[in-house]
């Protein structure tokens, strides 16, 4: 009994790593894995597709595995694998603060029906090592194949709610915002009054949180110990030894304004404040991907929380042209 649940549960974290795996291969043809940002889902039927197939087909191939090696006495109960690795993506997703962002009646929905399919398939095809090639003697099943093939198409083309995961995304980009801004407001206005500044600031917080939320920050303490992690705290700041959500954030706020203190006297040639940003941001991260994001959210979070801002990140005056003199630095 303990062996087969060691199995099974072995067999879920590898289903989980998989899919998620896959997932991060597919978003170039569409697929839509899991966010910050308020974007579309411009492929359901993909996204379905690869969540609900995927541990179908990783059954069927754990099953013809485990009955080549001896152990088909495990088959009879493999659909367990299912169960575990749905339960384990609802509890992960709630571990990683990431509840207000998951579509819960759509994802209880997939949990049923990728249990209630592997259960299926165990018990009629995999647990009596029946043949799993198809019958080409069958026009139906040819016919079937291609009707799934045709709503596959279809589905893929209709965007259901999807005014609804926006605005989760915005939920939740929102309430973690006004969630930090409780807990280090204070630290945060005792540094800067800008709210353009702001705003970046809980940006890069949101964004951090949501790539190490606070369970992976306390094993990364753990391990910081050890050597084995170099970023550490809420803001994922460098440091030699371990630090705390509070130190990491007081060091993060520091550094971002340090940039700004250098970025908002420089000269643009156009578009100075989103130039600005992205200066400030790159000294955080230099990834591209990380700043467009980070801009993103702060764009959210200044729209939505800091309505009316009147405050600037660049101070400098603009240049139209190469040829022009250096331009006079603005009093703030």
């Amino acid at each position: 009994m303990i062996l087969a649940l060691l199995l099974y549960l072995a067999l879920a974290l590898s289903l989980f790593l998989i899919v998620n795996w896959i997932g991060r291969g597919s978003t170039a043809i569409g697929y839509n894995s899991m966010n910050l940002l308020p974007t579309p889902d411009e492929a359901p039927a993909l996204n379905v597709s690869i969540r609900v197939a995927t541990p179908i087909v990783f059954t069927i191939i754990a099953a013809t595995l485990l009955y080549e090696i001896g152990w088909g006495i495990f088959v009879a109960k493999i659909y367990t694998v299912a169960i575990i690795y749905v339960v384990f993506r609802w509890i992960f997703n709630i571990a990683y603060g990431r509840r207000l962002l998951v579509n819960w009646p759509k994802e209880i929905i997939l949990g049923i029906i990728i249990i209630y399919l592997n259960w299926i398939v165990t018990q009629h095809i995999l647990k009596n090592r029946t043949s799993l090639l198809p019958d080409h003697s069958n026009f139906i099943s040819e016919l079937w194949v291609l009707i799934c093939l045709y709503l596959y198409n279809i589905i893929n083309r209709i965007h259901i709610g999807e005014g609804q995961g926006i605005q989760r995304k915005y939920k939740h980009i929102l309430s973690k915002a006004n969630r930090f801004l409780e807990i280090y407001g204070e630290l945060i206005s005792a540094h800067t009054c800008n709210d353009k500044l702001k705003a970046i600031i809980l940006a890069v917080m949101i964004y951090e949180d949501f790539n190490r939320p606070h369970i992976a920050r306390v094993l990364e303490n753990v391990i910081g110990k050890l050597g084995m992690a170099k970023t550490f705290g809420l803001m994922q700041v460098t440091s030699s030894q371990p630090l705390s959500d509070w130190e990491s954030v007081e060091l993060g706020i520091k550094k971002i304004i340090a940039s700004w203190e250098r970025e908002k006297f420089i000269v643009h040639s156009y578009s100075a404040e989103y130039n600005t940003a992205v200066g400030i941001i790159r000294d955080y991260n230099v990834d591209n991907d990380y700043i467009s994001e980070v801009i993103e959210i702060a764009d959210i979070i200044e729209n939505r929380l800091f309505k009316g801002a009147m405050d600037k990140l660049s101070y400098a005056e603009q240049v139209p042209t190469k040829e022009s003199n250096p331009p006079e630095i603005t009093n703030i």
